[in-house]
């Protein structure tokens, strides 16, 4: 059986499409994924994560998908949609109910009425829209539970959830421009999720770790701790930034710019190279600042085992990994490779042809593809941990995150 899932990743400064075939083998029943287009378009109408021109994203995804079809050879109908921007907020909400039945046995009742406690304080905050709702964890008669409460005999049951929410203009401009362009969107999940499904592996997960991607206009980030995703949060910053910095120092054209950004071999002075990374590491300071005060918000400075992955477009700046260890005091690496996990099909460097993807063997087609592991994994049980599983754009996705759960 074969099923086929393409991811949507809307960038400020690109679109990545990855169209991802499943099929299940007749002799293990195990499902491989295999790349079947990965095509980058330039992004049109964005700006720091948002939809600016509705109009000018719808074509500019057009154009995208059009790509992919031609590579793929069939017409691409639906999506899994990737969210972020700087409009993309974490929060956690604590519950607790008493146990309604007189045998104090938890039930899913009980289990239900906590799901719509926890919902209710989070929907009380206006113009937002739920992406994901994350148990982590029970609590019965204050005792932390290691096993799920169903069933279960106590007197008073807790929950501690958290919430991925955008901003609901936001979250409506960039479905209806995917939907002008003559697409379904099948579902969606905040961005950086997607990205974590290819860059991180459940060791990393387990142990604590944190994932930054460094776009072009914002940095996306997501912790994780007992393979669960316990924050995220997007700061308005990235490589646009550097290169601009780069433009007014060395007085050059940003096209010129950029180029200097990525790669300072063709400049021979040792005066130039000093100054050029004077400027970057000025600026990847700032950022690596700001990832600092998000984990001592979160009490996590300096206390993730498995430390920091960087990806995106601007994690290829030379050097990037060591600046990132000495201001955070973390392990750090960049992801340089990326290989679909279960099956060994490698993204190649030439987008033209099947199974392929662009630079760093693929890097930045990370949340696309991983976008594409969601959607395939998404299963149809609408019930994980006692919570329902809603069937709508901003459904929750519990089923899927039953793999992280005790």
């Amino acid at each position: 059986m074969k099923n086929v899932v393409t991811g949507l990743d809307v960038g400020t400064d690109t679109i990545r499409v990855v169209v991802t075939s499943f099929a299940s083998s007749a002799k293990d029943g195990a499902v491989r994924p295999e790349i079947m287009a990965a095509v980058s378009h330039p992004s049109r109408g964005m700006r720091h994560g948002y939809v600016k021109d509705v109009s000018d994203v719808s074509s500019a995804i057009a154009e995208a998908i059009a790509k992919a079809e031609k590579i793929a050879g069939f017409r691409i109908k639906e999506v899994f949609l990737g969210i972020g921007g700087i409009s993309v907020e974490s929060s956690i909400i604590n519950s607790s109910v008493a146990i309604a039945s007189g045998e104090r046995v938890v039930s899913a009742e009980d289990l239900r009425r906590l799901k719509e406690l926890s919902e209710k304080s989070i929907n009380e905050r206006k113009n937002r829209e739920i992406l994901h709702a994350i148990p982590l964890g029970y609590k019965l008669d204050g005792h932390h539970l290691y096993a799920r409460p169903l069933g279960m005999e106590g007197s008073q049951l807790a929950s501690k959830t958290h919430y991925i929410t955008v901003l609901k203009q936001h979250f409506e401009d960039i479905v209806s421009s995917v939907e002008k362009a003559g697409l379904k969107v099948d579902d969606v999940a905040v961005s950086v999720l997607g990205t974590s499904m290819v860059a991180l592996t459940k060791a990393h997960k387990t142990a604590g770790c944190l994932l930054a991607n460094l776009g072009a206009e914002t940095v996306s980030l997501i912790v994780f701790e007992e393979n669960l995703p316990i924050s995220v949060a997007t700061f308005q910053i990235g490589g646009t930034s550097i290169t601009n910095d780069l433009a007014l120092g060395l007085k050059v054209p940003i096209e010129e710019a950029e180029s200097i950004k990525l790669s300072k071999e063709r400049l021979t002075t040792a005066q130039a190279k000093k100054k050029i990374d004077e400027i970057i590491g000025a600026r990847l300071k700032d950022i690596f600042e700001a990832v600092g005060v998000y984990l001592r918000k979160l009490g996590k400075d300096g206390l993730l085992p498995a430390g920091i992955v960087l990806t995106g477009g601007t994690s290829s700046i030379d050097g990037i990994e060591l600046l990132a260890k000495s201001s955070l005091l973390l392990p750090s690496r960049r992801l340089i490779s990326l290989t679909p996990p279960r099956s060994g099909t490698p993204l190649h460097k030439d987008t033209a042809s099947p199974r392929s993807a662009e630079s760093e063997k693929g890097v930045g087609y990370a949340t696309a593809y991983g976008l594409t592991l969601i959607g395939q994994s998404k299963g149809t049980d609408e019930e994980s941990m006692g919570m329902d599983r809603e069937q709508s754009f901003a459904n929750t996705l519990l089923s899927w995150f039953k793999q992280f759960l005790p």
